[in-house]
């Protein structure tokens, strides 16, 4: 595809802001036709944009950006990723080459694959055109997120998390063995795993530009430390980052899977990104930082808006409509009970991820509907759980809140990832149709 055929039928794609403030738009619009009080409606977008809860959860994504980006500059880092960078030969094999790192660092935990990948796919991209290579740097874009369409079947999955520990369909929790651990998750995220391997593969191959628009952009050179006190500061971030990253090991070996959230991720990058200065210094960790800081401006700017949004579709009832009407559409459906059941939680928890993005936040409303409809129908609960977090994490290809961090990084437009995305979310909509046809009965 060339450049030009892109922006004949992309051009109207608005930019980031202009689709969440649209979204704004359009959600409180809907709102105030479903509950019919203009004011609620307004209140509780006003309200959830600035829930105290939610900001944390804000600055932790931006957090989290900061240090994995602090520890991206990091000279013995980056001497690895560009030998990484400099392996593939061709546009395929990049694609290749950046969905399989994405898309393993994002089942250990989904905010490791966000920054991973969007780094990775930038120096990959920036590794091919310096040798004359033709890529689409928006392919490759899509390559580094593609670990949102496969993370919630990984160790950091939200809801097969959240049922482990207390559940709502039933007095037991669910264990990780039939939720993570089951034959349905293992068929379904290797098939997905490959599915998107195979298709960014394709489209690398057959979608290729070096047109200078679409390039990414390189991260900012460090200026090395050159006055006194050097020797003070690199010692002063050996000493703080080997305390941090004791106590995360501590935790990981104590706590096992269950120690990898995200303020474990925050101590443990942190303190991984002081050791790893430790050549330039605790200084050359702190300018690293505030460079990146930069780059998670957009998170602080989106985020809040998302969770207005996010409020008044729970607040307004459209969350719990949407789910009520796929939950009857299932016991009308011909087919069998246990798989209409999670065909039809996986389509509404895509539906419902548009405008509630966040797993968790999904799961709290949308969770205790799938229970009521498992129990009605008589139906196993666990492949419910796991057809949820497919639908949550499907249309996260579509989704502009969770690819911010990546558009910062690289510097690409949200048009340039729209077509991979696209074709990678219908082709990942069908392998997951048919893995729930084939697995999701006992």
């Amino acid at each position: 595809m060339s450049s030009a055929h892109d922006r004949s039928l992309l051009r109207f794609v608005p930019e980031p802001l202009a689709l969440t403030l649209s979204l704004v738009v359009v959600v409180v619009a809907a709102g105030i036709v479903v509950h019919g009080d203009m004011r609620v409606v307004a209140n509780a977008f006003a309200a959830g944009m600035f829930q105290p809860s939610q900001l944390a959860f804000a600055a932790q994504m931006a957090l989290v950006l900061t240090t994995g980006l602090a520890i991206a500059e990091a000279p013995p880092v980056q001497r690895v990723v560009a030998a990484l960078a400099r392996w593939p030969a061709r546009a395929d094999s990049a694609a290749v080459l950046v969905a399989a790192v994405t898309m393993g660092c994002a089942l250990l935990n989904w905010g490791l694959g966000v920054v991973v990948g969007a780094v990775c796919a930038r120096e990959v991209s920036l590794s091919l055109r310096a040798r004359g290579v033709a890529n689409n740097p928006g392919v490759l874009g899509a390559a580094g997120f593609s670990g949102m369409a496969v993370w919630h079947g990984g160790l950091s999955g939200s809801a097969p998390l959240k049922v482990a520990t207390s559940s709502s369909f039933s007095t037991e929790p669910i264990p990780i063995a039939r939720t993570l651990g089951s034959v349905l998750n293992l068929a379904t995220t290797t098939a997905l795993v490959i599915t998107l391997i195979v298709v960014l593969a394709l489209l690398a191959r057959r979608w290729r530009t070096n047109e200078p628009e679409s390039a990414m952009r390189a991260a900012p050179p460090d200026v090395a430390d050159d006055g006194d006190g050097r020797v003070g500061r690199v010692a002063l971030g050996i000493v703080v980052g080997s305390i941090l990253v004791v106590y995360a090991g501590r935790q990981l070996l104590q706590k096992g899977s269950d120690a990898v959230t995200l303020d474990w991720v925050l101590a443990a990058s942190t303190g991984v990104g002081l050791l790893a200065h430790m050549s330039r210094g605790a200084s050359s960790w702190g300018r690293a930082m505030t460079r990146g800081a930069a780059e998670a401006g957009a998170v602080l700017v989106h985020f809040p808006f998302y969770f207005g949004i996010s409020a008044v579709a729970v607040e307004s009832g459209l969350v719990r409509m949407g789910a009520e009407a796929f939950a009857s559409l299932a016991t009308v459906l011909p087919a069998a009970p246990q798989t209409t059941a999670a065909l039809t939680t996986f389509f509404s928890a895509g539906l419902i991820n548009l405008v509630v993005p966040s797993g968790g936040g999904q799961w709290a409303v949308q969770g205790p509907l799938i229970a009521e409809s498992a129990a009605a129908m008589g139906v196993d609960s666990a492949p419910l759980v796991m057809a949820f977090a497919y639908g949550d994490q499907w249309t996260n290809l579509v989704q502009p809140f969770w690819a911010l961090p990546l558009l910062s990084i690289t510097g690409l437009p949200a048009r340039a990832l729209l077509p991979a995305t696209t074709v990678c979310l219908l082709a990942c909509g069908i392998v997951t149709t048919i893995t729930l046809a084939l697995f999701a009965s006992p």
